[in-house]
C-alpha cells in the first residue's frame, strides 16, 4: 500500500510556476560576448535573430514579433553556446548551426547588421533540488511551446516563419 501512495505522489503535478517570458533587448553581435561570464546566457532559453537596416525598438515583443526576424531557436543547452554557433556559422559556414549557415549567406552581405534577443529560462526564485538537478530535462516542454508560440505569432502578422526556420 505505501509504495503505491508513493507512485501517486509522483504522479501529481509538478509546484512549477511558469515564467514570465520576457526577451532581452536586442543587441547588436559585434557588441555581444557569448561567454559563460554573461548570467542570463548560462540558462537554457529560446534566442531571435533579425537583421535590422538600423537601430531596432529596444524589446522583442512575443506577441508582435517584426518582420526583419530572421530566425527564432531553442537552446536545451546554455544560449552561450547555441547563439555562439549561430554567429560562427553565419558569419562563415559550418555545420555547427545549419540554420546561421543558411542566414548569413542570404543576408552577411546585405546593408543592415545582426541583432539577438533571447529569452533565458532563469528562476526568479529558488528551485527544488530535483529541478536543479535536471533542468535540461524539465525546461524542454516549455522552451518548445514558448518557441513554437513566437513562430506562429510571426506566421499570422507576416504570412510565413522566418527566413532561417523554413526548411
Amino acid at each position: 500500500m505505501g509504495n503505491a501512495a508513493a507512485e501517486i505522489v509522483e504522479l501529481m503535478p509538478l509546484p512549477i510556476t511558469p515564467p514570465d517570458v520576457t526577451f532581452t533587448q536586442w543587441e547588436a553581435v559585434n557588441c555581444l560576448k557569448f561567454s559563460k561570464h554573461h548570467s542570463s546566457l548560462c540558462w537554457p532559453g529560446i534566442y531571435v535573430w533579425a537583421w535590422f537596416p538600423q537601430s531596432p525598438s529596444p524589446i522583442l515583443q512575443l506577441t508582435a514579433p517584426p518582420k526583419e526576424i530572421i530566425y527564432i531557436g531553442e537552446a536545451k543547452i546554455p544560449l552561450w553556446k547555441r547563439m555562439g554557433q549561430f554567429a560562427r556559422s553565419f558569419a562563415k559556414p559550418s555545420s555547427q548551426h545549419s540554420g546561421g549557415g543558411r542566414c548569413g549567406k542570404e543576408f552577411r552581405d546585405r546593408q543592415g547588421e545582426l541583432y539577438a534577443s533571447w529569452f533565458p529560462l532563469q528562476p526568479k526564485k529558488a528551485l527544488p533540488d530535483f529541478c536543479k538537478r535536471d533542468i535540461h530535462h524539465w525546461s524542454r516542454p516549455f522552451l518548445h511551446f514558448v518557441e513554437r508560440t513566437l513562430i506562429w505569432h510571426y506566421v499570422r502578422q507576416h504570412g510565413s516563419k522566418p527566413f532561417g526556420n523554413r526548411t
